[in-house]
């Protein structure tokens, strides 16, 4: 019963980070898409979010298990 568990527990996990990568694709579509059609946000204003994303990536992942947040994009998440 145990390898039973340990199995289905470890599905369970696998299909959670395809759910997980499944959602990314999706927000990122729409959100390039109406980045395009620029009723609320710019081409301009997305580059400029993922270029801050992308330098505050690592002191999110440093900050992981610390209940301060350390830079701008941990403390709006």
């Amino acid at each position: 019963m145990k390898n039973i568990q340990r199995v289905e527990t470890t599905q369970t996990l696998a299909l959670n980070i395809f759910s997980m990568l499944v959602g990314f694709g999706d927000s990122q579509s729409r959100i390039f898409k109406e980045s395009l059609m620029g009723k609320y946000m710019t081409i301009r204003d997305t580059l400029t979010s993922f270029v801050s994303v992308l330098r505050y990536t690592p002191q999110c992942i440093a900050n992981i298990g610390n209940p301060l947040a350390n830079n701008k994009l941990t403390r709006a998440m």
